[in-house]
């Protein structure tokens, strides 16, 4: 892996450790560095990340890909070409058995469209080139009116669809969006998890989190990933300090039933080395330090 060489800079001196000083950019993960065809990320083995879209339903402005939702001039989506040019890909690397729709939202896009990806994803679950099809997205919460039937029928060509929501607080679990869920679990027997941000000012207490976890649950929806807040400019009105994040998830945990206490605290390595678990309080660690997969150590 290459060293990154850039400084990181950050409010009150919150730096990151050594090996590498890391520079908040708007692509701090190198997602650019490790595209392997049109919208295809391959960083860790057996799995890859298709971005499909550079828009949303609702642009969050702690978007960890600001870089491509905010850019107006760039074309919102793939060419026929170009998704062809990645499915072939996937077909000749049969050592990716995982593909993770995202953008920008997967389902806020054409029917057409999305049709096209999710036909030519099947055909390699039926040929055994690709194991699993995960599907990230927000529009189910900001703007669930806006999947229709036919979002529901497209899904349910996958083999074992798994649906991956992005909710941060109790709130957006509204009826419609619940409803939403349910058919996406019933019509398409997809399993649905969700993942949230810790966000400074919004949910970034234990109350709110144990409303929200076990809202989810009561609701069909398995709890999968907290995230540490990107480190991303335009997000940083809404970080919370580490220590206070790690205070959060310590108080937080003891509140939560097994089920409900399914989701992951973790914090993304720089460098995009993967997502590291922050452990709860039985463990007896420092927190002043953290390891991305290849060893790397950092400061939170």
């Amino acid at each position: 892996m290459t060293h990154l060489q850039k400084q990181f800079s950050q409010k009150n001196s919150d730096i990151l450790y050594k090996l590498y000083n890391f520079n908040m950019s708007d692509d701090p993960f190198n997602e650019e560095k490790y595209k392997v065809a049109p919208g295809l990320i391959y960083k860790y083995h057996g799995r890859a990340l298709w971005l499909i879209s550079k828009i949303c339903a609702v642009h969050c402005d702690f978007c960890m890909r600001g870089r491509l939702t905010k850019n107006k001039s760039l074309n919102p989506y793939l060419s026929d070409v170009k998704i062809d040019q990645t499915l072939k890909y996937l077909g000749k690397n049969p050592e990716i058995r995982e593909v993770i729709l995202s953008g920008g939202d997967p389902l806020f896009v054409p029917q057409d469209y999305l049709k096209k990806i999710i036909f030519g994803l099947t055909l390699l679950q039926k040929n055994n080139k690709l194991d699993t099809i995960r599907i990230h997205t927000r529009l189910p919460v900001v703007r669930p009116k806006m999947i229709k039937s036919w979002h529901y029928r497209l899904l349910a060509k996958i083999k074992n669809p798994y649906l991956v929501l992005h909710i941060n607080h109790p709130s957006e679990i509204t009826k419609d969006f619940v409803q939403v869920s349910d058919n996406f679990r019933k019509k398409c027997v997809a399993l649905v998890l969700s993942q949230s941000v810790l966000l400074k000012g919004i949910n970034d207490n234990q109350e709110t989190l144990c409303e929200l976890f076990t809202e989810l649950v009561i609701n069909g929806i398995h709890p999968y990933y907290l995230h540490y807040i990107d480190p991303v400019p335009w997000a940083e009105k809404y970080r919370v300090s580490f220590k206070r994040a790690v205070s959060i998830w310590q108080s937080l945990r003891p509140k939560l039933s097994g089920l409900a206490a399914t989701a992951k605290f973790v914090i993304e390595a720089p460098g995009g080395m993967g997502k590291v678990t922050i452990p709860d309080k039985g463990w007896n660690t420092s927190y002043s330090f953290y390891n991305d997969f290849l060893g790397n150590k950092f400061k939170p």
